[in-house]
């Protein structure tokens, strides 16, 4: 199962990015790992390449595009633009994916989609996020450097001239969507349908989540023909139902009203500005419902409301499972205490007098049986568990955490976008339907 993943970057350092590439980061903080020494620790397997650059000199080649076009010098700009093809782990067990194979089809999918930028190719054998697969990570300056042949997915004249930015859409990420499946199809690597999900589909963070929880169990999941399937019985429930939903995160900001703003009424000048910042929100805006098919006000508030919901559900499974880390938290407290102390209360069953031995030790054989007592009213049959599956239920619930924290935190910046566009939607509509009502009262005096 191949993935896409998009990012941009405002970061004017294109430096940055290649150190990312070369040096080792952690996946939560994404800030470089130091060895003892302080010094970041170089990666082991990737493997590096540069197209319409030199690889080892991106970064200057690409500040001195830049000045010789006059682009990408404001802070607010996207400077450059990441995808990351994420292969499916079974590519390299039952498919012979190598890293070398993964670099050149890697090399493929960015000369035929991002011809004529000055592009970053490098793959890591290491695994994304822990899940133990090869990944190929491309980096572009979001400026290109050469005019090259018009390409079927350009929906603009400049989308194939020199001196012009990337454009990410939703049908040009459907036409990389397309292009990245028909490789791993020509490849017989595992793949499924991108652009068609089905009815019920793990969502790609819970999909990376239960690969990494699979190889930190040292067991493997099976792929079949049209999707992904996964062992939940570790979570004593069936599998959730996913609507898979994506967007791409814009800049858009809302609208400002001038007649509520403070600032903009004490100085014309703050008001001159505010005005040209509200048109060019407004026409982000409608560039935003044409690309994302919202013909009426009504379909844009039906789309929010669908992601509103599932937001709530989001927010309500992550409750859920956050109780049942904290459950297993506390049964593994308990289990500790019966550990720590079933050596004494043997001892006890083993003396003579056993009175007195448990007068001696009345602190430990009570916290001993308090934790037998809860242990087996806790789980059913009142078996105690062993603390190796105590502690693989609670790796397998904080990597669930962290998939639906994930999920939440996605869902949530698509409504608060959602909302913005609405918000800016009613702003644009508000003084033409001022005029409908202005005309009508005329009409009215008149008659």
């Amino acid at each position: 199962m191949a993935i896409l993943k998009h990012g941009t970057s405002k970061n004017a350092d294109y430096g940055d990015a290649l150190t990312y590439l070369l040096f080792e980061h952690d996946g939560r903080t994404m800030k470089p790992v130091l060895d003892e020494n302080g010094n970041m620790v170089r990666r082991r397997d990737y493997i590096l390449d540069g197209i319409n650059c030199n690889p080892f000199t991106y970064a200057e080649e690409c500040r001195e595009l830049n000045e010789q076009f006059h682009k990408n010098q404001k802070p607010d700009e996207i400077k450059a633009h990441h995808y990351i093809i994420s292969f499916d782990p079974l590519d390299q067990s039952e498919c012979g994916l190598t890293g070398e194979k993964a670099q050149e089809l890697g090399l493929e999918f960015a000369r035929k989609n991002f011809p004529g930028h000055q592009t970053l190719v490098c793959t890591h054998l290491d695994g994304h996020n822990g899940s133990g697969n090869i990944h190929v990570h491309i980096v572009i300056n979001s400026l290109r450097k050469f005019d090259v042949e018009p390409q079927e997915s350009a929906e603009r004249l400049c989308d194939c001239k020199a001196g012009f930015k990337h454009h990410q859409t939703r049908s040009l990420l459907t036409h990389m969507q397309k292009s990245l499946m028909e490789i791993c199809e020509r490849e017989g690597l595992h793949q499924v349908d991108l652009l068609s999900p089905s009815e019920n589909k793990i969502s790609e963070r819970e999909y990376w989540a239960i690969r990494r929880r699979k190889a930190k169990l040292g067991k493997q999941s099976e792929t079949n023909e049209s999707n992904a399937e996964f062992d939940y019985s570790i979570f004593g429930e069936s599998p959730p139902d996913y609507v898979e939903v994506f967007f791409l995160k814009t800049d858009l900001r809302l609208v400002i009203d001038l007649q509520d703003n403070v600032k903009a009424q004490q100085s014309r000048a703050y008001a001159q500005k505010v005005k040209l910042t509200n048109l060019k929100q407004m026409a982000n805006t409608i560039v935003y419902v044409q690309q994302n098919g919202y013909d009426t006000r009504e379909a844009l508030q039906n789309s929010y409301d669908e992601i509103l919901a599932k937001r709530i559900e989001a927010k309500k499974e992550l409750r859920e499972t956050e109780d049942k880390l904290k459950d297993i938290n506390e049964v593994i407290r308990y289990m500790g205490q019966y550990l720590s102390n079933k050596k004494v209360f043997g001892e006890m069953l083993n003396s003579k007098n056993k009175k007195k031995f448990r007068e001696a030790h009345s602190a430990e054989i009570t916290v001993y049986e308090n934790a037998v007592r809860f242990l087996k009213n806790h789980y059913l049959g009142g078996k105690i568990p062993s603390m190796k599956a105590l502690q693989q239920e609670k790796t397998s619930l904080m990597i669930r955490r962290d998939a639906k924290q994930n999920t939440y935190n996605y869902l949530y910046d698509y409504t608060q976008e959602l909302k913005t566009v609405c918000s800016n939607v009613d702003a644009i509509l508000k003084p033409q339907e001022e005029k409908e009502v202005k005309k009508t009262r005329q009409e009215e005096i008149l008659c």
